[in-house]
């Protein structure tokens, strides 16, 4: 399974949702789709349990996101932390092809 995370800027919780992930189901891809710093430059930790980061611009962000579902290729789409503006565009780019999770 490959899940997507897209959020503006990851926060602990992402890092507390990778590492649990990562230790009881190292089965799951993930992949992080962001605007702000990354885990790493943010908590000092975390980019490791991602295996790709796509940079999402402010400006433009719509097709940075479409290139990123493309490239990934998601099971799942998971969204937490507002702003809600890149779920609502996930969730129209795959128009009810890939569930979109917001929590």
């Amino acid at each position: 399974m490959r899940v997507l995370f897209v959020q503006g800027q990851p926060c602990i919780r992402t890092l507390k949702y990778a590492s649990a992930l990562a230790e009881h189901h190292p089965e799951i891809q993930l992949a992080f789709a962001h605007q702000g710093l990354t885990l790493d430059a943010f908590y000092g930790e975390g980019d490791d349990l991602f295996e790709r980061w796509f940079k999402i611009p402010v400006e433009g962000a719509r097709p940075a996101l479409e290139s990123a579902i493309d490239r990934w290729r998601p099971d799942i789409i998971h969204h937490h932390n507002l702003p809600d503006t890149l779920a609502v565009i996930a969730i129209d780019l795959v128009d009810g092809a890939i569930p979109v999770i917001h929590d």
